[in-house]
């Protein structure tokens, strides 16, 4: 263990070195930022330190690993036992062409994200992986360098990729709402008709829309609930601090309550949080499924305002409320977000995929924004070695899910989901679509989630199928990590954000 830790803080003390040894060789006019991170990406001692880390995390996180489950060597037998399983894996994959070969070496890491042919390159790649391939001006261009990474080599971007998306959609809207707002000002201070033109007064008088105000979760995890509460700035005499005015966050999962209530506690521990997310009014946890029409209802026999923030108040035991038919009435949010919602579904409310939606679209009113991010579903087979070994990993992860009487997630297509938003009245805004990145510790991780369903199969006569498993866990281990492809970053799938609003005076069926 501490030669492992040794090596890690070698390893980034090398990569800092190399950083700052190609900072300071940049032109002393590069100010704009997309410009710096090209230069630093073309610098072949930071892409060659970046190659040398990522290998090095993959190596000991796998050695780690299997010091964890093994405590003695293993036998000359079970050695070879293995080695035979894992040529039995990689026996299967497709065969890499040289050509293939040498545009994949050329886009290694950095250059991924900053070359304007290897950016191409990746977006034809992704695309060819999808079910329903796009058109090439309807995958993001990569004009800056973005991709979706899931735990993709050398990109240096720290940020959220979807998320980024989300608020830089948001602003446009909200500036065209602005604009709508003043137009609407304007012309009632010249005219007062508008009553007898058929405007409702509703829409006469309607306030400026926040940017933000009051934000609904959908389907919460730690990643959607920080970034949630990285929107408000630290500092609250700023207007901006007030803005969102309240979270609202949901999940179905009581692992996943517990989870998204360590991290809001450890948030709220911290300096520069934002005072206003201390208050219990302001930050809600719910646990609930979407199913349950009781979920952020209110009966009806209760006197209810569409602008007063009312949030369904949660047990101590964490317990859903009973199904009750008096819920005419929901609380309302001006933004929602739906971070991988509808895919996990399938997890929990099976078959009802399709009303989700549309009970989200009943807890919007005139002017609301949703937000549904996804994943595109994976193709059926792949031309190339790596696109084959996510397709493995995919499969053997979600059968250990099932051998673990769960149910694995469903992802649905962008078309799928553009379709039930306008079902539920929304008028779609956008769509964008990014290629997905893959690097080998996502789909290691996707093994291990395969390794904690396996612990949780414990009759007799299961053992047989455990150790069967786990001998192909560790064969597509050896695998990922060996892959080129994979260890250069392999463009595979895409994932999408769709953003619809409500245009009418209310929405949902």
């Amino acid at each position: 263990m501490r030669i492992a830790s040794a090596a890690i803080a070698l390893g980034f003390a090398f990569a800092l070195a190399a950083i700052a040894f190609a900072c300071c060789t940049l032109p002393t006019t590069t100010t704009d930022p997309n410009s710096l991170a090209s230069a630093i990406y073309s610098s072949d001692a930071v892409r060659a330190v970046m190659d040398a880390l990522d290998e090095l995390s993959v190596r000991l996180h796998r050695g780690l690993g299997k010091l964890s489950r093994h405590m003695k060597p293993a036998s000359e037998s079970e050695s070879s036992q293995t080695a035979s399983s894992q040529a039995a894996w990689t026996g299967r994959l497709p065969p890499l062409s040289a050509d293939l070969l040498a545009q994949i070496n050329e886009c290694r890491h950095g250059a991924l994200y900053t070359t304007p042919e290897c950016m191409a390159r990746c977006v034809a790649w992704s695309n060819a992986t999808l079910r329903n391939p796009k058109q090439e001006h309807a995958m993001y261009a990569l004009a800056e360098g973005r991709v979706s990474c899931h735990a993709c080599p050398g990109y240096m971007a720290r940020s959220n990729t979807l998320f980024d998306a989300v608020v830089e959609a948001n602003k446009r809207l909200q500036r065209v709402s602005d604009a709508e707002f003043v137009a609407d000002s304007e012309s009632e201070s010249v005219s007062h008709s508008e009553l007898d033109s058929g405007k409702s007064a509703a829409a006469k008088h309607r306030p400026r829309r926040p940017l933000w105000g009051r934000l609904l979760d959908a389907g919460t995890g730690t990643d959607s609930l920080n970034w949630a509460l990285s929107l408000a700035p630290s500092r609250i005499q700023e207007e901006t601090a007030l803005d969102p005015a309240s979270i609202t966050a949901v999940t179905a999962s009581v692992d996943m309550y517990r989870t998204t209530l360590r991290a809001l506690q450890t948030y709220q521990a911290r300096q520069d949080a934002n005072p206003r997310w201390k208050q219990d009014e302001t930050v809600h946890l719910v646990r609930g499924a979407w199913l349950n029409p009781s979920l952020l209802a209110k009966p009806t026999s209760q006197a209810w305002d569409a602008q007063a923030v009312w949030v369904q108040s949660l047990t101590s035991n964490c317990e859903e409320e009973e199904d009750s038919d008096k819920t005419a009435a929901y609380e309302k949010f001006d933004t929602i977000l739906a971070d991988y919602l509808i895919g996990a579904v399938d997890g929990f409310t099976p078959f009802h995929q399709h009303t989700v939606l549309s009970r989200l679209a009943r807890h919007m009113v005139h002017g609301s924004r949703m937000f549904v991010l996804g994943m595109e579903p994976y193709p059926d087979s792949a031309s190339t070695p790596g696109g084959e070994l996510v397709l493995k990993v995919a499969a053997l992860r979600d059968a250990c899910i099932l051998l673990a009487g769960q149910r694995p997630y469903r992802e649905y297509p962008i078309e799928w989901i553009q379709d039930h938003l306008r079902l539920a009245n929304l008028t779609i805004r956008e769509s964008i679509t990014f290629p997905v990145v893959y690097g080998a510790r996502k789909l290691i991780s996707q093994l291990e989630v395969c390794e904690y369903k396996l612990q949780l199969m414990t009759e007799l006569g299961e053992q047989t199928i455990r150790e069967a498993l786990q001998e192909r866990v560790d064969a597509l281990k050896v695998a990922v990590e060996n892959d080129p492809e994979i260890a250069a970053g392999l463009c595979f799938g895409a994932d999408y954000v769709v953003v619809a609003s409500c245009d009418g005076p209310s929405c949902g069926y």
